[in-house]
């Protein structure tokens, strides 16, 4: 059974765009990449000890996110009156 999500990425756009040109050379939709990329996540880490306590785990690669803009440029995500205090 498959269960479908909808989810909203901000992203770099080195990122965005490397995603947009794997799909062009694939022929396929963007979505179709994104969740392959998402899948291929998933398979490269290990599973938590018990699934219904979720931890940290050190060698997740989601833990090198804040590094990204290094190779990916600055992320652009768009600011929202009133969130940020009034400033």
């Amino acid at each position: 059974m498959n269960l479908n999500i909808d989810v909203h990425l901000n992203m770099e756009r080195g990122m965005y765009e490397r995603l947009v040109e794997r799909a062009q050379e694939l022929g396929l939709p963007l979505s179709a990449v994104v969740r392959d990329a998402v899948a291929q996540y998933f398979a490269t880490i290990p599973e938590p000890p018990e699934r219904n306590m979720p931890a940290a785990l050190p060698d997740d690669p989601v833990w090198e996110l804040p590094g990204l803009s290094a190779a990916y440029g600055d992320l652009s995500v768009p600011r929202q009156e009133g969130r940020d205090g009034g400033h």
